[in-house]
């Protein structure tokens, strides 16, 4: 299977230190991006970050697949961001099948 994933966080503080995207399947786990957000922040608060991840993972038909996002410090809320009315989503995750 082909698995695409878009992440964008909003309201993420200067002190997250780690962002990071895995792929957890039945047979894997597929670590993605790891960032540091804090090093690319320069105010008290960013208007986004995104990461974006693309994998082929080996799986069955009844295997199962979801995905996990891990924000290291940085307060307790951040929001991530659907869809932007006018531009299409902004964070999503599709897969298919690949022969």
């Amino acid at each position: 299977y082909h698995f695409d994933l878009a992440v964008t966080i909003s309201q993420l503080s200067t002190d997250c230190t780690l962002m990071e995207t895995t792929i957890i399947t039945s047979n894997r786990n597929m670590r993605g991006n790891k960032i540091t957000p804090n090093s690319m922040i320069d105010g008290d608060a960013q208007s986004y970050i995104s990461i974006h991840y693309s994998t082929d993972i080996d799986m069955d038909a009844s295997d199962t697949a979801y995905v996990d996002i891990y924000l290291t410090n940085g307060g307790d809320v951040q929001d991530l961001i659907g869809d932007a009315a006018s531009s299409g989503p902004i964070t999503y995750w599709t897969g298919h099948l690949i022969c």
